[in-house]
């Protein structure tokens, strides 16, 4: 065993055991050539059948990840080492396929890019094709005129390597021109997502297909995937799919992406020939030049992925949104798509429930003003508060049926949202009532959205407190 392979913990060797283990399957193909490689690198790096046994705890993201935490000044090998035995056994058949030249490259860019990242994604079931680059970004740059510009160039460079450029504002523009019209695209929407049954959920998902920035599906993906909120201007691949095992032995599996960032002062040509480069100096493969594009909606490409990450959206709010407009024209958003209308009564007591939840003072007891005249009286000013807000008053107006309301407006609120279709988490938000009281509990955000803001529902009610002076 060699000093490089007691230098490495445990974890680090199935991490190792997992890449190598992906590049071996990338091409479906074992030979011996390979084989005499795989013993030389177990020997290298102490790797045991117990290490290869246990790659399906870890997706080949974390396994990448775990290998860019090593502190290699200890060990008589470096990143870079590992990178060209890596390489030897991907091209050790003479040819390096997409998948393997993938894998390497996403360690290469982790280990040496600036602000490059690798992980793992399987939320929404969203499904990602190889050679596939999609522009991503945290909030409009730049950089959208010079991809509006030259379009058609980046498409035809990636083109000539069997990539695929993937520009989100494209994409709604054949949503929204290139298939037909608005109706056949709806119809298009209702057959692939039959479980969609009101036309109205469909044409807000017409809409928000039609209308959503690249900057909100970036801002999802990197969140989730990399848990940061803060990016430049990137595209990211996917490098290939990981399946591991959970602890009750079911088999998840996972997209593992390579997010590379576009350096300030640099074009998007620029970045991505820079990766070409690389790409091709691994593959050395016969060149296509298939740039014919027909517009049409196909099924099996992002097209698909960008409903697919919308719809699934939809079927789980992650928030809650009371838009004001006043009277009959207040709504309540749950997550994107889905939304009821309530009667002004109803959406008070509903407003009322759900900030005494977020705001962490008590909880609607069903109580007179005589039993505790100062709890009543906070009750009181707050329902008469979203009383007047909701009817778009300037003044707070007294309200004589506060108490007898309590219990019907309770029910109501529950069957409005018992009627919302397609929405599988809605019994989140449902108000509920315990020994305490009536009350909601629910862990997503709530917003307000009024007059053109949205702010969070604690920030508004005290700026509306401050208002009235209450």
């Amino acid at each position: 065993m060699t000093a490089t392979a007691t230098f490495f913990d445990e974890k680090t060797k199935i991490a190792i055991a997992r890449i190598v283990s992906d590049i071996i399957n990338a091409d479906g193909i074992i030979d011996s050539e390979e084989l005499d490689i795989l013993q030389k690198i177990k020997f290298d790096y102490g790797l045991n059948r117990t290490h290869f046994r246990k790659i399906m705890t870890m997706t080949l993201s974390a396994a990448i990840n775990q290998i860019v935490s090593v502190d290699w000044s200890y060990s008589e090998k470096d990143g870079s080492m590992l990178c060209d035995d890596l390489n030897r056994l991907a091209s050790i058949d003479g040819r390096v396929a997409h998948n393997e030249a993938m894998i390497c490259l996403a360690l290469r860019y982790a280990l040496y890019f600036q602000g490059a990242h690798v992980f793992d994604y399987n939320k929404y079931g969203m499904r990602f094709s190889k050679k596939e680059i999609i522009y991503i970004e945290n909030e409009h740059s730049e950089l959208n005129k010079e991809i509006t510009e030259f379009y058609d160039s980046v498409c035809n460079v990636l083109g000539m390597y069997g990539f695929k450029f993937v520009y989100i504002p494209h994409i709604q523009q054949k949503f929204t021109s290139v298939v037909a019209d608005k109706d056949r695209m709806i119809q298009i929407l209702e057959y692939l997502h039959p479980d969609l049954v009101p036309t109205d959920v469909l044409k807000k998902l017409y809409f928000k297909l039609a209308t959503c920035s690249t900057a909100e599906f970036s801002r999802y993906i990197m969140s989730e995937g990399v848990h940061i909120t803060s990016f430049p201007p990137s595209l990211l691949l996917k490098i290939s799919s990981s399946k591991i095992t959970k602890g009750n032995n079911d088999i998840e599996t996972y997209n593992n992406f390579l997010q590379i960032p576009i350096k300030p002062g640099y074009s998007i040509l620029n970045t991505i020939q820079n990766f070409l480069r690389k790409y091709i100096d691994l593959i050395r493969e016969t060149v296509s030049l298939n740039t014919l594009r027909t517009e049409r909606f196909n099924i099996h490409s992002f097209h698909k992925t960008l409903l697919d990450f919308y719809i699934a959206m939809n079927d789980n709010a992650d928030s809650l949104t009371f838009v004001i407009k006043g009277k009959r024209e207040n709504k309540v958003l749950f997550g994107n798509l889905q939304e009821v209308a309530m009667s002004v009564t109803q959406m008070s007591y509903y407003l009322l429930l759900v900030y005494l939840d977020k705001s962490d003072k008590t909880v609607l007891s069903e109580i007179s003003k005589e039993e505790n005249p100062e709890k009543w009286t906070m009750f009181y000013d707050l329902y008469r508060l979203f009383y007047s807000e909701l009817n778009q008053l300037d003044h707070l107006i007294p309200v004589v049926d506060f108490e007898t309301n309590t219990r019907g407006n309770y029910y109501k609120i529950k069957d409005k949202i018992g009627s919302i279709v397609g929405l599988r988490n809605k019994s989140q938000f449902n108000p509920y009532k315990d020994r305490s009281g009536l009350r909601v509990n629910f862990p997503q955000p709530v917003y307000i959205e009024s007059d053109g803001d949205r702010l969070d529902i604690c920030d508004w009610v005290n700026l509306k407190i401050k208002k009235y002076k209450i």
